[in-house]
Parts: structure tokens; C-alpha cells; sequence
């Protein structure tokens, strides 16, 4: 549920775009988070979906590594822009009449 909020732009952080800005994504990321904590914990949906409560010590190790995709994703972001600048940058040399990927081949 996490990494819904990564998606909302291609280059821009997260921290950039604002986590509570997108009101409709909250009331979707929200009412996942509900749906989800009722299968797991509401006693007659258990025979239903096959599930059984967490404990604290799941809760602890099932956290962290939530973040784990939204993280890669926020570092994808970053090399991307890394990447772009890189790009721009050697464009700009190349207008200069030394195109580096031409004289390589």
C-alpha cells in the first residue's frame, strides 16, 4: 500500500509531491489498509480468506519490509534523475560539435 504513494510520479520524490496531498489516494490507500486489517483480524472472515491474526513480533518483521519496494522505488527515482542530468549534460557537449556517442562507434 505503500508503494501507491511512489507512483505518483515517474522522477519527483515523494517528499517532493507531498504524502497527504492527494486526498483521493488517501481515501483509496485508507480503505485498502481497513479491507486488509478486517481479513486478517475480523474471527468470520478467517475460514474465508485462510488467514490467522498477527502477533506483535509479525507485525514488527512485516513492517520494515513494507517499506522495502517504496524504497526501491524512491532510489529508481533517484538514479533516474541522475541519469537525465547525465544525459542533458552530454547533450550539451554534444552541441558543441563533440558527440561522444558518435565518435564511439
Amino acid at each position: 500500500l505503500l508503494r501507491a504513494f511512489t507512483t505518483r510520479s515517474e522522477r519527483a520524490p515523494i517528499w517532493r509531491l507531498g504524502l497527504l496531498t492527494n486526498r483521493t489516494m488517501l481515501w483509496a490507500v485508507g480503505s485498502s489498509l481497513l479491507v486488509l486489517l478486517a481479513i486478517i483480524y475480523v474471527p468470520f472472515l478467517d475460514p474465508i480468506f485462510n488467514t490467522v491474526p498477527l502477533t506483535l513480533k509479525e507485525w514488527e518483521l512485516l513492517i520494515p519490509l513494507t517499506l522495502l519496494p517504496a524504497v526501491g522505488a524512491e532510489l529508481r527515482k533517484v538514479f533516474m534523475r541522475w541519469r537525465d542530468k547525465r544525459t542533458q549534460s552530454e547533450g550539451a557537449v554534444g552541441e558543441l560539435g563533440i558527440d561522444l556517442e558518435e565518435d564511439e562507434i
